[in-house]
Parts: structure tokens; sequence; C-alpha cells
């Protein structure tokens, strides 16, 4: 295992290159290995999609990437800088993954976009909307309810129908302005994701 010792470089801006070096990873120490010398880079300023099959590896690069796992060899660099030597913040303030199983959490859409800055002003939350190309999707879907447990999606669409549907509902994700749209894709949580 590659271990994080006292790491206490602070991760620059992001440019945003990506390299994986032969990393390795394994859930358990004598279990199978889930990657095995994964060699890949990500030059700053694309876009990339990392497609497979259930099981291969997607989900665990990122969880890799921003040191929710220990690669067992290998490292992972950003803009030149080793992930296992940087101070973790400042790695994990810069990096937004949206994982596969998208969790909303109790509150509103203002809340949920500010989460990692509860002190931006609305005019930044609109700002990041927009930038996370969500903004439109956000005001056309006002009028929409989304029933929540344990923040998952359990129910949506508009309140009269919800009552018909289901009698009642365990509690709404927004009671204020905007009302997010519950649809299931994982482009919308891609949109949900905002921080």
């Amino acid at each position: 295992m590659v271990r994080f010792k006292h790491a206490v470089l602070y991760l620059p801006e992001i440019v945003g290159s990506v390299k994986y070096e032969n990393i390795s990873f394994r859930f358990t120490t004598s279990g199978p290995l889930q990657l095995c010398n994964i060699n890949i880079e990500f030059p700053a300023g694309t876009f990339v999609a990392i497609v497979g099959q259930s099981g291969s590896g997607k989900s665990t690069m990122m969880k890799l990437l921003i040191r929710l796992y220990e690669q067992e060899s290998g490292r992972i660099l950003i803009d030149g800088y080793d992930t296992a030597k940087v101070e973790l913040y400042s790695l994990r303030r810069q990096i937004g993954v949206v994982p596969q199983d998208t969790m909303l959490f109790d509150g509103t859409v203002h809340e949920n976009i500010a989460l990692t800055n509860p002190d931006a002003t609305t005019e930044e939350i609109i700002e990041a909307a927009c930038l996370a190309a969500a903004h439109e999707f956000i005001v056309k879907n006002a009028d929409i309810i989304v029933v929540m447990d344990s923040g998952k999606i359990i129910e949506q669409g508009s309140h009269d129908e919800l009552m018909t549907l289901r009698g009642h509902y365990s509690y709404l994700y927004n009671q204020q302005d905007v009302k997010l749209s519950g649809v299931r894709s994982q482009e919308s949580g891609v949109r949900r994701k905002l921080n």
C-alpha cells in the first residue's frame, strides 16, 4: 500500500492534467487486484468519460484520485503533483466527483449548491448553476417536487400527483423558491452535484 505520510505540500490551483502511473489497487490485502498497472493520462481542458462494465474499477479510479482509497502501488499526479504527498484539503476542495448513486442533502437547491461555501450569495449560487449548465434546468423544473428518503429520490412529480399517488410523503427536498426535478438519469445527477 502507498501510505499517505503526513502530506505537507499544498496543491496550488489545479490546471487539470491527471496522470495515473502504474496504479494497482485491491480492496483487501489478500483479495484480487481491482486495478492492475493502470497507465493513463488526461490532458488539462479535456472532457473524459470513463466507461466499462459494472465492477471494472471506474468509481475506484475516482476514489483513488481524491484519496478515499490508497493505491497498492503507483502514483497519481495532478499537474505533476503526487496526490499522496499533497495536503488533503488542498486536493479535495478543488475536485468534485459525482458518484453513480447521487445523494441529495436535506434542504434547498441553494443550500446544496452552497454546501462547501454556506456564505455564498444568491448571485454566486446562480453563477455556479450557470457554470454547471444547470440553471435553466433548475428554473424549468421549479414546479417539480422530489420526495426523498435518506438522500435518495423515491418519488417525483407535482404536488397534486404525489398527494394522489402516495396519499402523503415523507418530506420535500425543497420548500423554497426552486424545487429540483428528480430525473433519475446520471446526467441530472451531475447537475444536482454542483459542489
